[in-house]
């Protein structure tokens, strides 16, 4: 839950800035109570989202919010919030446009540390606790084979368990990647039943020597370089 710092800054605030995609609806109806006037920019709209299950496609199923673990749609995320900084305070454009090229410049160079080191993965495919890592399978030629839960909270059936024990075996995967955020205990099961071992990779961040988004996502690569290489 927000605390009251929060709910202060939100009332000072001219912008907010959201993923969208579904991921974060409660967060705007708050600021919108705070703050009634405030503009909301919404970071992921224009872009192609993947529904869960990791097909492109408007007709069925819940969008996949999880587009910033993609650095290249970072990359379009960073330039929406330049834009929308210099139309809110034309003053500061020379600042925004010179931070916004410095950041992206960085992302090039996530982006093409990621391509050199995925480029020498043995394995090209993972089973993953729920379906945040799509958009960079998508980008980097991975391949996700398989998801625990679909939804937070759905466990998985005996069946369902099955078969990713089935596509572990299949693929020669060593490792169930699990999240910090979420228990582990269904992907420690799964892990026990397949002979794997378990994994961490953090979508979110905020902990020791994941605080900025480059040092997240270079975790995240050590990570999968230890289960994949």
């Amino acid at each position: 839950e927000p605390t009251p710092g929060i709910a202060k800054e939100l009332s000072q605030a001219a912008l907010f800035f959201e993923v969208g995609a579904g991921l974060d609806f409660w967060a705007e109806k708050l600021v919108k109570g705070v703050k009634p006037g405030i503009r909301v920019v919404v970071l992921s709209k224009g872009m192609k989202l993947l529904k869960e299950g990791g097909e492109y496609g408007h007709d069925h199923g819940a969008a996949n919010p999880h587009v910033w673990l993609d650095p290249v749609l970072a990359m379009e995320m960073v330039k929406k919030i330049e834009n929308v900084l210099v139309q809110t305070d034309p003053r500061g454009a020379e600042v925004y446009h010179r931070r916004g090229a410095d950041y992206t410049a960085k992302l090039r160079m996530l982006d093409s540390e990621i391509r050199k080191a995925v480029s020498a993965f043995t394995i090209k495919s993972f089973v993953s606790f729920h379906p945040a890592w799509d958009y960079f399978a998508l980008r980097y030629g991975l391949k996700d084979a398989g998801v625990i839960e679909e939804s937070p909270g759905e466990e998985p059936s005996p069946r369902k368990m099955e078969a990713i024990v089935q596509a572990i075996r299949r693929y020669r995967i060593r490792a169930v990647f699990a999240e910090p955020q979420l228990n582990p205990k269904v992907a420690d099961a799964l892990a026990g039943e397949a002979g794997v071992k378990v994994v961490m990779l953090d979508p979110i961040g905020g902990l020791p020597g994941r605080e900025t988004y480059i040092r997240l996502m270079e975790y995240n690569l050590r990570q999968m370089r230890n289960a994949m290489e």
